[in-house]
């Protein structure tokens, strides 16, 4: 029942806005794509387009590969172009209406030839990959250390010395291990990062347990000064600081780069949404009756912050989108062979009569963002 009435309150059109961006960024190699869906050859059937769609996944490897060609029939996408194919016959930026007759490029081509349709499908797929990925992580680390911030304090998490100094080591071991050596290991992102968020909370876990707690970490102290250096310096000069430090672009120190960016946000609605709550008469019998501090944490505290902070998420999404496009717009972070609207945008900027290169990129980054945020307001106001 509550979904429906979220429908009737203008919910229904952009929640279906970006589950179509979804689905088109999920399933981008089956609708653009310059091998057949499904292809006969020798009385065998092929899938060649599904193979590059398992490689998106993360299922098998080598999605670059040789064009195959040679089948007795074949059922190709709807965009019969990869967003790296490229068609020598329609190169020098080709206008929709302007491309050789029959050849497919319904939104153009740019420089090289190469699509712009399959790119702006691609680009929904490196939006969504980076903009989603970004946003877990940023959640989960900002979410933790503010609730650890608010919760804790300065004084209430105790340790002793020498569990002092190794938590102190560990964590510039950590940091020193996120900035420099991230990019050599082959793990996916995902994987990688809830693995190192488990080894902190199990970290954390044994040290509530030890016994000769006496000395009061400044969590709360530590943590709000991070916060305010990270906020006093501009994100532009942030960036050109961290993307030197890497070897070469990978999509990985895009995240990492977002991740140093924007889980302060989390972190101070999370430390001052916590800090409101514990004050609760709940949470205080909880505390009284012997409940442990992570057991308050995740049965009295989270669940009620939850809310808010998945509004935030959802803004965060749209602002790591823009991000995300503005890097590739300047040149920064991704390879030059993935292809994003951000790429494309920077493409118009070599013909400034390449109209379609600005527009139909800008649009579908514009739908996407004005969605997102659409979603956003109308929910605040079905709460208000």
């Amino acid at each position: 029942m509550e979904i429906r009435s979220w429908m009737k309150k203008g919910l229904k059109w952009p929640l279906g806005v970006i589950l179509v961006y979804a689905f088109i960024g999920l399933f981008n190699s089956l609708i653009a794509n310059d091998q057949p869906l499904i292809g006969a050859q020798n009385k065998n059937l092929f899938f060649p387009a599904f193979y590059d769609l398992a490689a998106d996944w993360g299922l098998v490897s080598g999605s670059h590969r040789k064009r195959e060609t040679g089948f007795d029939w074949a059922v190709y996408p709807p965009i019969h172009y990869k967003a790296g194919t490229i068609d020598k016959d329609n190169a020098g930026f080709c206008a929709p209406s302007a491309c050789i007759k029959g050849s497919g490029h319904w939104l153009g081509t740019d420089q090289l030839g190469r699509d712009v349709a399959a790119g702006i499908v691609r680009g929904c797929y490196t939006s969504f990959r980076i903009g989603l990925l970004a946003t877990l992580i940023c959640s989960i680390l900002g979410i933790l250390i503010g609730m650890s911030m608010g919760y804790f304090g300065n004084k209430k998490l105790k340790v002793s010395l020498s569990q002092a100094v190794v938590l102190i080591l560990g964590l510039l071991a950590s940091i020193y291990f996120l900035i420099y050596q991230i990019t050599a290991f082959s793990l996916h992102p995902l994987l990688f990062w809830l693995l190192w968020l488990l080894i902190w909370l199990g970290s954390l876990s044994l040290l509530a347990r030890c016994p000769n707690k006496n000395i009061g970490l400044p969590v709360d102290g530590a943590f709000t000064r991070v916060i305010e250096w990270r906020r006093s310096v501009p994100t532009l000069i942030l960036m050109l600081v961290l993307f030197p430090l890497f070897d070469k672009p990978a999509v990985n120190n895009v995240i990492l780069v977002i991740l140093i960016l924007g889980w302060t946000g989390f972190a101070r609605h999370a430390r001052a949404e916590t800090m409101s709550i514990k004050e609760r008469q709940y949470v205080i019998s909880a505390s009284i009756m012997g409940a442990g501090h992570l057991e308050i944490l995740r049965r009295h505290i989270l669940p009620n912050i939850l809310h808010t902070l998945m509004i935030l998420a959802a803004m965060n999404f749209a602002g790591n989108v823009l991000l995300e496009s503005t890097l590739s717009f300047l040149g920064m972070g991704l390879p030059p062979e993935e292809v994003s609207w951000g790429s494309l945008l920077s493409e118009g900027r070599k013909n400034h009569y390449a109209w379609w290169m600005v527009v139909f990129p800008g649009l579908a980054l514009f739908i996407l963002v004005y969605s997102i945020n659409r979603l956003t307001d109308q929910y605040l106001e079905k709460d208000a």
